[in-house]
């Protein structure tokens, strides 16, 4: 099964290179964090509609560094060198690209549950639209795997691009996108049960199964396109 093969090389990798990612995790906690710290007792005492803004603010420190990790797990897909360095340099270089596709990100998922709720009030046939936003919702969350990756397949890093071509690869190859989120969703739900592995190990193997799953979906779509040339070619 692919999904499985990517899922098993993205913890190999992991162990491979666990004295870079452990640290990086770590980082990439420190603002989630203090942002938690911040955030959570302001958005006891305002209004819904102004808790969106201190998501975003959420966002600023989050995105780069997401992006800083999915990096380093894209050399390591491509078997290129990697260091604490290139970490760096990515949240450096990516950091506004890597910002307005995670405020991007963010403002599809509150639509799309702003939707969700609001037709699910509904006692009518207009009812019946809530099931088109849970399947929007579930494509959303299994696109989640190439979003922040694609930045760095990108001649330029553009967020609206990477939003749709996350959409269009989670739909050109469902069976495999969700079988590696699935099996993504129950690392995360064993790194819960396992605090120091959810702070120490979730972040970085994240990033190399995103980074694995987009390598060889981009891998499999070449090869397509290759016997589809060679056809061509022959006939």
């Amino acid at each position: 099964m692919r999904s499985l093969r990517t899922v098993a090389r993205s913890i190999r990798d992991f162990y491979d290179e666990m004295f870079l990612f452990v640290p990086l995790s770590v980082v990439w906690w420190l603002p989630v964090i203090l942002v938690t710290v911040l955030v959570i007792p302001l958005a006891r005492s305002l209004e819904w509609w102004l808790i969106l803004p201190l998501l975003v603010i959420a966002v600023i420190p989050v995105a780069p560094l997401t992006a800083g990790l999915c990096y380093v797990g894209y050399r390591i897909a491509h078997e290129l060198r990697v260091d604490f360095g290139f970490f760096k340099e990515a949240v450096r270089e990516y950091f506004l690209p890597s910002l307005r596709l995670g405020i991007l990100d963010l403002v599809i998922v509150v639509t799309v549950v702003i939707n969700l709720f609001f037709y699910s009030r509904f006692a009518s046939w207009l009812r019946l639209i809530t099931i088109i936003w849970i399947y929007v919702l579930i494509l959303w969350a299994v696109a989640q795997l190439y979003l922040f990756p694609l930045l760095f397949e990108q001649r330029e890093p553009k967020a609206l691009s990477a939003v749709r071509n996350a959409a269009i690869l989670a739909l050109a190859q469902p069976l495999f996108t969700l079988g590696v989120f699935l099996l993504a969703l129950i690392l995360t739900i064993l790194c819960a049960i396992l605090p120091v592995l959810l702070i120490l190990v979730w972040p970085g193997l994240m990033a190399l199964i995103a980074t694995r799953a987009l390598a060889s979906v981009l891998e499999q779509a070449r090869a397509s396109m290759a016997q589809d040339e060679d056809g061509e070619g022959n006939a």
